[in-house]
């Protein structure tokens, strides 16, 4: 019993939503679930993005079957066509009217009947697995011819000849003295158990050789199961020490990179609290300085403008500066002082500076 979502938008735009059963459903339910006049069709897009008009259960069904193979939800349109009631003419011809046409009115346009909306996700979706195919099937493809052209080429075809030539010869040799097939057996399956618990480079390249010119008959069925064993054992091993030197070497690079990382976080983040700290004791300093130097204008009296320097400075403002010069050395002058200017605030400007 599998279910499915149906959408029925109606000509007012509206959209109304139900999940239903597919195997219970029928025309006549999604006429009462859309509210379906008389005469109404009923229509849905498949996947050319064709206008479907639906008649019968079979037509439904089809559309259903379309919607789920595309795991999707089914969108039915309806258009409510207006029929005459009976009894009525067809057409109602109005008394003639006499309408003035003028040389420059624009032409009226023509009413298009609705369009049903696109459904833009499915056409996405479509797309994608269009592409995703295109893609799988090239790669398959480039894949394919490269092996073919490896597989054609002439030094692989002179090592197949040069070790099937060495191959037949060992198996001559061993067609000749069959009594020591057992013995070879028992030192085969001992070189490969060494090579399980010791999987060294020179085993491994050894046992690749063997491999290609190793003759066939001098194993049993049996011996040649326990090979095939030995060799997927030994396999699993090399993979698995591979995969232990690779994160022997990448986790304490990333552990390395981290510490300094975090090293330099927080001596970046001390200069700017060094920095924030001195730059308030100079703002408290100079505040109880200009409030003592008002403290004493105010009770000597005088009330004299500040006149500027020959800079185009005032005095606050050169004593701000000359401040920001002992906060900030490294800071040229030009740049402190066309930064103070821009903001005309000690705290600001080393805030900006030290960012």
């Amino acid at each position: 019993m599998s279910s499915i979502v149906i959408k029925i938008v109606n000509t007012a735009g509206s959209v109304r939503r139900r999940h239903v059963n597919t195997s219970s459903l029928t025309l006549e339910q999604v006429h009462q679930l859309g509210n379906m006049q008389n005469g109404a069709k009923l229509t849905w897009r498949d996947e050319e993005n064709d206008l479907i008009e639906i008649e019968t259960e079979a037509d439904l069904q089809e559309a259903i079957q379309c919607a789920v193979s595309q795991q999707s939800a089914l969108r039915l349109f309806v258009a409510n066509v207006q029929q005459p009631a009976p009894g009525t003419p067809p057409f109602n011809l109005p008394s003639p009217v006499h309408v003035p046409v003028h040389a420059h009115a624009p032409p009226t346009a023509v009413q298009n009947p609705q369009v049903p909306p696109v459904d833009i996700r499915r056409n996405i979706q479509t797309f994608i697995g269009y592409v995703r195919q295109n893609f799988i099937s090239a790669s398959q493809s480039a894949i394919g011819r490269v092996w073919s052209e490896f597989d054609q080429s002439a030094i692989l075809q002179g090592i197949r000849e040069d070790s099937r030539s060495i191959r037949s010869v060992f198996e001559s040799r061993v067609e000749q003295n069959r009594s020591a097939i057992s013995i070879a057996s028992f030192a085969i399956r001992a070189a490969l158990v060494v090579a399980l618990c010791w999987p060294s480079f020179w085993w491994l390249c050894m046992i690749a050789v063997g491999l290609f010119i190793f003759p066939r008959n001098i194993l049993t069925r049996r011996s040649e199961r326990h090979c095939c064993i030995l060799l997927g054992l030994i396999s699993i091993r090399v993979v698995i020490k591979l995969l232990y030197a690779l994160s022997c070497l990448v986790f304490p690079t990333l552990f390395f990179l981290a510490v300094l990382g975090a090293i330099a976080f927080i001596v970046h983040q001390q200069r700017r609290a060094t920095a924030w700290t001195r730059s308030r004791a100079h703002m408290r300093t100079h505040q109880r300085d200009a409030q003592r130097n008002s403290h004493r204008q105010s009770h000597s009296g005088g009330h004299q403008e500040q006149e500027p320097t020959d800079h185009g400075l005032t005095d606050a403002q050169q004593t701000d500066l000359n401040t920001l010069s002992s906060i900030l050395p490294n800071v040229s002058k030009h740049v402190l002082r066309q930064t103070y200017l821009r903001y005309k605030d000690v705290n600001r400007t080393i805030t900006e500076l030290v960012d």
